[in-house]
């Protein structure tokens, strides 16, 4: 999880990261020692449109699920992340990252191995019915 603060509720670029856990900072693989950090010490972040929803979720006060998104620079290892934002009081938002990089290239090898599996029964049918 990361915590979040706006020091202006209408401008993205003044959102800065306040604190986040550990075991975030070692799934992401974050190259940064102290928790407090401006978020334009990440440049690629700020032209993604997940700032942008962060503020769109804060100003509705609801929790969204930004899904899955693909990012990398040189404070965070190039993976995939399942986002979810949530507002909290004040100019605060918490936002839950979790590395699905894995689980996405598990997903990719199921689906080959399946399509590999299918296309093997076709065949084998195939010889079946041709003799």
């Amino acid at each position: 999880m990361v915590l979040l603060h706006l020091d202006n509720p209408q401008d993205v670029k003044t959102c800065r990261i306040i604190d986040s856990t550990r075991r975030l900072q070692k799934s992401l693989g974050l190259l940064w020692k102290t928790s407090r950090q401006d978020t334009r010490r990440f440049p690629k972040l700020l032209e993604e449109p997940f700032l942008g929803q962060c503020l769109m979720a804060f100003h509705l006060k609801e929790a969204r699920d930004l899904g899955e998104i693909t990012y990398g620079d040189e404070h965070v290892h190039q993976g995939t992340y399942s986002v979810r934002v949530f507002p909290l009081r004040e100019n605060y938002l918490g936002v839950l990252i979790e590395n699905v990089t894995d689980r996405q290239r598990a997903d990719e090898v199921l689906r080959v191995s399946g399509e590999r599996f299918r296309q093997l029964s076709r065949a084998c049918r195939n010889m079946r019915s041709s003799n």
